[in-house]
């Protein structure tokens, strides 16, 4: 199985990053096996934290290797299983990144509820950039009873985009 990955080629400039610090790759990843699942990515998220991971230096997490797909939380579906409790087509919640498929293993998967909410509030309300708000309003908003968030929530500001690969 092939998959096509965007990697990080270079370290962006003082500018900031542009198309040229990236590179388009298709890469082998082999079949599932026990345990694992093959997963074709629906969405993904681009969140600020990215940016940093592009950056050598001191961090909160690690930068990102030359050749190596960017790193990022993804809406995926499973094509191909080898795992009784991720039957094909279960939706789920991964981190494999700026990658158009993906072989995983399920304990580092998230099942997705289907409910009423557009699948895409994984990334965004519940993913990384809900929680940072969700964090950021408990610990400087300190909301207090009979407060609306809305007043809180315009001292917190936490943007995100949501690509999807074509």
């Amino acid at each position: 199985m092939k998959s096509m990955q965007i990697q990080l080629r270079d370290r962006p400039g003082k500018n900031g990053p542009s198309t040229a610090n990236f590179q388009k790759a298709e890469v082998d990843i082999g079949e599932p096996g026990d345990g694992e699942v093959l997963l074709e990515t629906l969405f993904l998220s681009l969140d600020p934290y990215m940016r940093a991971r592009m950056y050598e230096g001191a961090n909160y997490a690690d930068c990102v290797k030359f050749g190596d797909p960017m790193p990022g939380a993804t809406i995926s579906r499973v094509l191909a299983s080898k795992s009784a409790g991720f039957p094909a087509g279960t939706l789920v919640e991964s981190w494999h990144g700026w990658q158009s498929h993906h072989i995983a293993k399920t304990s580092s998967l998230t099942q997705i509820d289907t409910g009423e909410l557009p699948i895409t509030t994984w990334l965004g309300a519940f993913g990384l950039p809900g929680l940072t708000g969700y964090g950021g309003l408990l610990r400087y908003g300190r909301p207090r009873r009979g407060e609306g968030p809305a007043p809180k929530l315009a001292q917190i500001c936490c943007t995100f985009s949501v690509w999807e690969p074509v």
